[in-house]
């Protein structure tokens, strides 16, 4: 969908020619299960970067109810401009790892090589959940 939506043809087949259209609906199903992963257990741990970006996607969309697609980045712009400042070091953290230009190991790729506060993740994971249930609530 983003590719679609917001991509930007370099070289080879143009976009059109190798992706077909998703529709909204199934953009935001698919959203909406890799929100529940993130949520899930303590999967944010396993792939806290990922999950943190994600999540701020996720909330986005399901908040403001337009059709925006955002990258990672954007959404976690979003994030410290619209939720709590006391989940900014971890949007913070995971920018960080997101931009960084620093090779990493691929046992680490999950992590990014950072080391991350695994009670805050949690915090934030309960945060999110909690506000999703408000979201499907309305």
């Amino acid at each position: 969908m983003c590719i679609k939506k917001r991509g930007i043809y370099l070289c080879g087949m143009a976009i059109d020619d190798v992706f077909g259209e998703v529709s909204w609906r199934n953009f935001l199903l698919s959203v909406m299960d890799d929100f529940n992963w993130i949520v899930e257990d303590e999967n944010i741990c396993e792939a806290p970067y990922y999950g943190v970006l994600n999540i701020y996607r996720f909330m986005q969309i399901f908040i403001d109810g337009n059709e925006k697609y955002l990258s990672k980045y954007e959404g976690a712009v979003w994030g410290m401009d619209n939720l709590p400042d006391e989940h900014l070091p971890l949007i913070q953290q995971a920018l960080e790892v997101y931009t960084s230009n620093e090779p990493i190991d691929k046992h680490e790729q999950k992590t990014g090589g950072a080391t991350w506060d695994k009670a805050a993740l949690l915090s934030f994971r309960d945060y999110t959940k909690e506000k999703g249930r408000d979201i499907w609530k309305s």
